[in-house]
């Protein structure tokens, strides 16, 4: 929450330079390029966010508002039928040739232009509202160009680096230990009052916990090669049956990015795997494998988002603005927050009462309220200010091109 318009308009200048940023160290032929459909084009994601500042704020604040393109109404819509019933086809983004990388940018520059000088003659509660709104979209946005990114170089025969990142020290690990927590009812989600939340976080409702336990650490990369090198992936017995058909029409044999059991992509490019550091981009298919094969479970979100209410280290905890670029092992840092999105066990559904967003922003969350699941805790290309222990990431579950790793949780105490 911000208390002054100037507070929000300095925040939505350095979120719209910070977009711009993680994109310069592209070469011109990267930002058109989509490898699969889930995975838009830098390009794309640079004039979404900036078609979004035009339908959910100018637009709004002037019904007769003419856009930059009207063309770009339909080509940068992504998924708001209410506006378009049609929009661009998502699998078709890497086909626009046009409007040109320049082009784009100069769009972006002349929509910052028109939000600044709305806010010089409108700043009511309701436009401070969508344009905190608008901020933390593109903040999402921002995650999902490393996340694209990645998958668009590591696709490469020639695996080039995106930029130089810092290389973590590394550190020795302790065992695995486990924390209990006593049956209760706690209050979980979000009453939207002290920090901003997206509808899907609230409302904030009571929910009865039985007694668990949770590991204090996500599963590592040494203990996920244990489950590779004993045959995980080829024995059925661990895996759901819509995952075990994933397993085998994908040949998956190993997280996305590594190339052996030493070797990964990553975006410093190709580095020997840290055996401590957390594992990462598995999808939930193979989270849940793992655990089967360990004798334990994914914790739930309820359970996840009690047991990080106790944790407080926070100082260095490994966004992105630590520039790893990729899950670290340190005792410095936060066990729940950044480093990997963290799966969990709970499908993606509304909480008690949930309201969604108003007008065409209905369709930001609610819709995709189906066959997904809840991913918790941010990660290593997550935003800082942009993070909240009650935020519900989510994904299909055989999708794994996001930073996502796991815990363990065990009934009892």
């Amino acid at each position: 929450m911000y208390k002054s318009v100037k507070q929000l308009l300095e925040v939505f200048r350095k979120v719209r330079k910070t977009t711009s940023e993680i994109c310069e160290p592209l070469q011109r032929e990267d930002y058109c390029v989509q490898p699969v459909e889930q995975v838009s084009p830098p390009k794309w994601h640079l004039a979404h966010c900036t078609w979004f500042l035009e339908e959910v704020i100018l637009k709004h604040h002037n019904p007769s508002y003419t856009f930059y393109h009207t063309e770009y109404q339909h080509l940068f819509n992504s998924y708001y039928q209410g506006i378009d019933p049609k929009p661009f086809l998502r699998k078709l983004r890497g086909a626009l040739s046009r409007p040109t990388v320049d082009e784009v940018f100069r769009y972006r520059k002349e929509i910052d232009a028109r939000i600044e000088a709305l806010f010089e003659s409108k700043s009511s509660e309701d436009i401070k509202k969508l344009l905190e709104i608008s901020i933390h979209h593109e903040q999402q946005h921002q995650e999902l160009l490393y996340m694209d990114i990645k998958y668009i170089l590591g696709l490469q025969p020639l695996h080039p680096s995106y930029k130089e990142v810092k290389i973590p020290h590394t550190a020795s690990a302790q065992a695995m230990k486990w924390t209990s927590f006593e049956s209760c009812v706690t209050e979980v989600g979000s009453d939207g009052k002290k920090l901003f939340a997206f509808d899907n976080e609230g409302p904030k409702h009571r929910a009865l916990i039985q007694n668990f336990q949770i590991s204090d650490c996500c599963v590592s990369n040494q203990e996920f090669r244990n489950f590779v090198e004993d045959g995980g992936y080829k024995n059925s017995r661990y895996w759901l049956a819509d995952a075990w058909d994933w397993v085998q029409s994908h040949s998956i044999q190993s997280p996305l990015y590594w190339m052996d059991q030493d070797l990964e992509y990553s975006l410093g490019g190709i580095k020997k795997i840290d055996p401590h550091a957390p594992v990462c981009h598995v999808s939930y298919f193979e989270a849940d494998a793992y655990a089967r094969w360990a004798g334990c479970r994914l914790p739930t979100e309820f359970e996840w988002e009690y047991a990080a209410n106790s944790d407080e280290k926070n100082e260095q905890n490994n966004f992105v603005d630590q520039n790893y670029l990729q899950a670290i092992h340190s005792p410095d840092i936060s066990s729940f927050h950044g480093n990997v999105w963290e799966w969990t066990s709970s499908p993606y559904i509304a909480y008690p009462g949930f309201s969604a967003f108003e007008g065409n922003l209905a369709e930001y969350n609610g819709k995709f309220m189906n066959n997904q699941f809840v991913l918790r805790g941010g990660s290593c290309v997550t935003e800082r200010s942009h993070y909240r222990k009650t935020y519900r990431n989510f994904f299909l579950p055989h999708q794994r091109w996001a930073f996502c790793g796991f815990r363990l949780a065990k009934d009892g105490l």
